[in-house]
Formats: C-alpha cells, structure tokens, sequence
C-alpha cells in the first residue's frame, strides 16, 4: 500500500491547496515488520558454491578459510549474525569487521531478508568499523539483509565518520538490492572509485553521517591522493530516512559519469536534534560538492520525492533535474555549468533542521562565490515553485546566462516574514557584484502572491531580457 502510495505522489504535481495540507512531518516507515523473504538456493548467484552460515557460527573462521579467487554465495540465515571486530597485536581494533572481503572474483551475500539480521557487536572502542567492506573485486551482490551498524553500543565518546555499514572501494559490477540498513556509525553506504553501481530497492534509516556518500580522494600511501572516476551508477527505487547530514553526497576527490537517482523517497527528518544551531546547515537530501578535479558530474535525477528536502550543487556540470516532487530550498553556488530544472515541484519553507535559512533569505540561490569561478547557462522551465516565508523566491548573483521560463511561482504566504529588515519582497532578483556579470532570460512566468509594486524582478547593475507576466 505504500509503495502504491508513493508512486501517485511522485506522478501528480502538488497544487497550491494540496502543499497547504501535507502532513509529510508524520510520514514512517517500519521496515522490520516486514515478512521474510527466503531465499531459494536454485536462485542462488553462485550455486555451486554455497556456503549456510547459521546464528551463531563463528564468522571468523568462516570468513578466513575463504579462497578469493573462487566465486561464492554466503547465506546468512534467518536469526542474528552479531559481526565481532578484529584486534591488532598491539590491542587497536582494524577499521574493519571480520566481513572484510578483497580481490574476490565474484562474491554474493544474502539472507532471508528483513528476518537475517547481520549486527555490529558491542564495542566501546569500535568508532570507525566498518560493517561490509568490499575492496579490489568484482561481481557482487549484497541483497535480501537487514543490517544494523549498532551505533549506540559503539564507540560511546565520539561517533565514527568511516565507520560505514557497507564501504567499497576499486571494484566493479556491483548490486545492492532489497536491504534494510540502520543505525551506521558512519555512513550507511561508502562507495569510491568503483564502476558499474546499482543500488536498488532499500530502506536506509538513522545514520550518524550520510546515507550513502559518492567519493574519495583515492589511495594516499604516498601522501598523495590518487583521484579517480566513477561510472555508471544508478540509485532507484530506494527510501531514505533520518540522515544526519546528507542522503547523498558526491564528495570532493571523485568525478562521476552516468549517474542516475530515479524513483526515490526521501523522507522528511525527524531524529536530528540540535544542541547548536548553527550546527545544521549541511542537511541536504543531494549535494554535489568540490568535484572541479575533473568536471565531470552527469546526473539524471527523475521522479524522485523530496518532502521539502533541500538540494546543494557546488561545482559541477551537465546536470538534468526533471519530474522531481517537492524539492526544498536549492543552492547553485560556485563552478556550476549547464543545469536544466524542467517540471518540478518545489516545496520551499524554512524548518527546524536548516539554521541558515535565516542568512540566506532565498528560496532558490544561483551564485558565483568569486570572480574566478563560472557559474552559467541554468535553465528553469516550467516548474511549480510554492514559496513560504522567504524574502526572495528565486536571487541570481553573478550568474551568467540564467533562464527563468513559464514557471508558476507563488507565495504561500503573503504576509511578510517579521524577521527580515526591509519592505521588499521579490518574485526574482537578479544581482552582480563582479563586473556587473550577471544575466538572464525571464519569460513568461506567472507571479503569485508577491506585493504589486516588487512583483517580478529586480535588477541591480545587470543584463536581463524580461518578457512576459510582471516584468517591471
């Protein structure tokens, strides 16, 4: 049933009185009352070689009497897999878990789906373990397993950035299907320098860091990071719940070709709270970050569910945001190039989880941060933007070849917000500060809501062309 209902919310575009009525603070999921879903061994990835691993089994000896280079299916069966962490002669825990799995030929780990559970054990030490590390293989699938990173019996003083509850690096031909991943220390999924990505059909849950996280600076044994590309990734199909920062994040060192985020749910926060709050200004359901190593960002994002979940991009390129359903506050900022927004909802309200809403008083924010930056040729076509309690619905600053077309922007509330030290509201704002460089195109939208005599646009020191509904 709620699958059911995420597919009609994500197909028909919100109307000014439905964004009005939406209860989305309230939506849960309770993945662990699922049915279990066995597993059929004549499905089995490699069913020559199978291996039963039973509640209990000592993970250990299983897992070090593996032969690499021989392809394997290790079934966890239904019941808890606590995963034990492995110490150096000189009493420090590794960053990794006893699951540690390099230069496989082919390597596949499923279970009986929400009923095998695969558990960090307690560890008071255990910052940065990793639950699943993949590194240097091929051909794997990672599929029908709840696993649960156990954050709050580990590592009691400090949460552990790296300590992931699946991490995978240089390797190649990857699915991640049908899991159910809570409580990581780090993030939920790590992946660098791999190819070839399908990550599908999964809820991930409460995470100390991000979701899932897109980058790496490569190996630096030298001192020296090695920088590497990614291809082909596809994210679909997938629910993502309580991030305490990013669900996605393309991290700087990597450069991404063919990625595609289709048909995803990104729920609306509800575990994050903070004790700073200036401490919450790099919550976003997606950003793109300081991957200008290789100007090579190329991304499809389509049919996706935001709840009002924010988007950051920060120097990237080749980027086409379509037919996605109620974005939240968007910032374009810095070495950003040829962008298309076509057919969106945007749902655009400050909250409690962004503290900067106060500072950057824009509902959408296309800016370049200096002068030896580019950030141009960005188009928003027909979109629906419903902007509540934000000074300017849309401010381009610096920006170079902006296109603003047949875009139906409302102001939900018309009442001003009392917090803001000026009279004026603005539909658009269009700024330069650097050599008077910015410029844009605004055709034929329709304003909604906005005070009569600041309707449209505002220029400063600017090139625009403003045709159409309430230009001034």
């Amino acid at each position: 049933m709620r699958k059911f209902v995420f597919i009609l919310i994500t197909i028909v575009l919100y109307s000014c009185s439905q964004e009005d009525n939406l209860t989305e603070e309230n939506i849960t999921v309770d993945f662990t009352s699922s049915a279990c879903d066995f597993f059929i061994r004549s499905n089995a990835l490699f069913p020559d070689n199978i291996i039963d691993i039973e509640e209990g089994d000592d993970l250990l000896s299983i897992i070090g009497g593996l032969n690499p280079a021989e392809e394997v299916t290790l079934y966890f069966k239904s019941g808890v897999h606590l995963v034990p962490t492995i110490a150096l002669a000189n009493g420090n825990l590794t960053p990794y878990s006893v699951l540690d799995f390099r230069n496989f030929a082919g390597i596949e780990i499923v279970g009986d789906g929400a009923c095998s559970e695969i558990r960090q054990a307690d560890s008071n030490d255990a910052c940065s373990v990793r639950l699943i590390h993949i590194k240097d293989s091929k051909n794997i699938k990672i599929h029908n397993l709840f696993l649960n990173g156990n954050r709050d019996n580990l590592c009691e003083t400090l949460p552990g950035e790296q300590g992931n509850n699946i991490r995978i690096r240089d390797s190649e031909d990857i699915l991640i299907r049908n899991i159910s991943s809570l409580d990581a220390n780090g993030d939920a999924l790590n992946i660098g320098c791999s190819d070839n990505i399908i990550v599908e059909n999964s809820f991930f849950d409460s995470v100390n860091r991000n979701t899932l996280t897109l980058g790496w600076n490569g190996d630096d044994a030298d001192g020296i990071p090695d920088l590497c590309v990614s291809n082909n990734i596809i994210i679909r199909n997938n629910t993502f719940s309580n991030a305490d920062t990013q669900y996605i994040d393309f991290e700087h060192g990597d450069s991404y070709k063919g990625v595609q985020i289709i048909n995803n749910d990104f729920l609306p926060r509800s575990i994050f709270v903070p004790t700073d709050v200036n401490d919450v200004n790099d919550q976003y359901a997606i950003a793109f970050t300081n991957v200008e190593q290789h100007n090579s960002v190329s991304n499809v994002l389509a049919l996706n569910t935001f709840h009002g979940n924010r988007l950051t991009f920060i120097s990237s390129e080749n980027i086409s945001i379509r037919f996605n359903d109620s974005i939240g506050k968007t910032r374009i900022l810095g070495n950003v190039q040829n962008m298309i927004f076509r057919g969106n909802s945007f749902k655009i309200e400050p909250t409690q989880f962004y503290a900067d809403d106060h500072i950057f008083n824009q509902g959408v924010l296309i800016r370049k941060i200096n002068s030896l930056q580019e950030t141009e040729n960005i188009q928003f076509n027909n979109n629906e933007f419903y902007i509540s309690n934000f000074e300017r619905g849309i401010e381009i600053r610096n920006a170079k070849n902006i296109q603003v077309k047949n875009n139906n922007i409302v102001n939900v509330n018309a009442v001003q917000k009392p917090n803001i030290n000026t009279n004026v509201l603005y539909g658009i704002r269009l700024m330069a500060e650097f050599n008077d460089e910015a410029s844009a195109y605004i055709n034929g939208n329709t304003f909604t809501n906005w005070p009569d005599d600041y309707t449209g646009i505002s220029t400063n020191n600017s090139l625009i062309d403003c045709t159409g509904n309430n230009c001034d």
